[in-house]
Parts: structure tokens; sequence; C-alpha cells
């Protein structure tokens, strides 16, 4: 069995793993096609995605945006998500120290534990979002930033893109690029975490190397024909146990990922 089959034959057992142990009805909308349509709207996605940062996020979070959520409050110390005048305001992060404003802000507004230092998890944020902006505000619209990302065919110039883009933006890494890349509907991006990292590298198809197991995941999604976050999204749905996150599927003990590999390692071996 060539690798081009072998992502055949694990896709298709991933899709009927996920059907077996979750609701079809309250999954799909996983599933569903993202997209953005303004330069703003990908802030949001961008500051959302604190969620999603094992480190910070767990200090963090913003919640559903709501009142009462810290999201509330961020989106209103953001001038409610005005990343024009969060970059004009607050810099970009790193080249002066303005930001700092947008630490107290957030100090002043949330309940915050932890030292007062540049250590401080909300400081790491307030840089996070004002490096955020300053990237953002260099595009005219968001067909011109779409189009720029957008023209990137191949792996190889994908993880261009996705370094380029943490390089510039504090606390983002490269996994981070990707994940925001992904959730702005930008096609062959796909977020390596430590769930389609374990699933890849125990099934074979990748070394563990956040790059390596970014292009195993493009080669799935080009030898099934599916849009590349669509195959992140199922291994994601199987193999991620925190329950808060997704409360949908049918947890084996917190072990789907492992009883998924044991399962699928029969068909390919």
């Amino acid at each position: 069995m060539d690798i081009h089959e072998k992502n055949r034959v694990i896709f298709k057992a991933a899709k009927q793993y996920l059907e077996q142990n979750a609701n079809s009805v309250k999954y799909q909308h996983y599933l569903a096609e993202r997209e953005i349509h303004s330069l703003e709207e990908a802030f949001e996605v961008a500051v959302r995605s604190i969620n999603d940062q094992t480190i910070l996020g767990g200090v963090i979070g913003y919640g559903d945006g709501e009142e009462g959520s810290n999201g509330h409050t961020i989106k209103r110390c953001l001038f409610d998500l005005d990343y024009k005048k969060v970059y004009a305001v607050y810099g970009d992060g790193q080249t002066d120290e303005r930001y700092k404003e947008l630490y107290r802000c957030f100090r002043g507004s949330i309940d915050s534990k932890g030292e007062d230092n540049d250590n401080n998890s909300w400081n790491k944020y307030a840089k996070n979002v004002c490096g955020i902006a300053a990237y953002i505000s260099r595009f005219d619209s968001a067909e011109d930033m779409l189009g720029y990302f957008e023209c990137k065919q191949n792996a190889d110039e994908r993880i261009a893109l996705a370094e380029e883009i943490a390089a510039e933006i504090p606390y983002w890494s490269f996994k981070m690029a990707c994940n925001w890349l992904k959730d702005i509907g930008i096609n062959g991006f796909a977020k390596p975490d430590n769930v389609l990292s374990y699933i890849f590298t125990n099934l074979g198809l990748a070394e563990k190397d956040d790059k390596l197991i970014f292009k195993a995941i493009n080669q799935m999604a080009e030898d099934n024909q599916t849009p590349t976050f669509i195959v992140d999204m199922v291994f994601w749905l199987i193999g991620n146990s925190t329950a808060s996150v997704v409360t949908d599927i049918e947890r084996k003990k917190g072990k789907n990922k492992e009883d998924f590999v044991k399962t699928v390692s029969v068909l390919i071996e």
C-alpha cells in the first residue's frame, strides 16, 4: 500500500469513526465552510484565537464574546475590534511601549492574577493583539489580503507564509499562524496540533515535526480531494479530549486518538 492509498484508507476510516462516535447534527457545524468578508472579521478571528493558544489561552480565555465573558471586555478594550484604531493607539507591540496602555485596560477591566510584569499573560496578549492589528493594517482590503494568501499553491509556499506571519506577530508560532489562516478560510492550511501530531506520527504518515505533519495533512487532503481544513477538523474532533471545547463526541475516557490509531493500524498493516 503506497502513501496515497494509505491516506485514502485512513481518512475514510476517520470519517466512519467520527460518524459512529458523534451526533452528526452536532458536529457538522465544525465542518462548515470558513470565510471572512472584511479585515475586521479577520481581526476578530485572530483575537478569538486566544482560545486555541495552550499557554495564554488557559489564563485568558475569550469565551463566546458575549456580555459577561472575557471576550466582551477584550472587545471593549479593542475599540469594538477596530484593528485600525488599535494599531494607531497601541502600536505594533514591538517597536514601542504603547501596548502597555492596552495591557492596563485589560488589567483594569478583568480580574487578573499574576505579577504585574512583562511575563504576565495579559501583557503578552496585549503585544500579540497589537502585532495582529499591525499585520492586518498593511492590507487595503480583505480581497487584497486573501489574494496574497491564496496565491500560495503548494505546501512549501504555505509553510513560508505561515512562518512569515508568525515572525511578525508576538507569541504566535507556526502552528497559530496556520490556525488563523485555516479559520479565515484559506485552503491548504491546517494546525498541526497535538492531536494531529499524535495520529499522523503514530500511523507512520510523518515524523514528529510541525512542518512535516503540515505537509502530510496537505497530502492527505489532496489524495482525498478534500479541503485541508476538513481533514484537520475530522481528526481534531476525534482526538480532542477537552470536554469544555468539544462536548459533542462520545469520549472513550479521553483516549479517542489512541483508540482510533489502534483501530486503523490494523487496516494499513
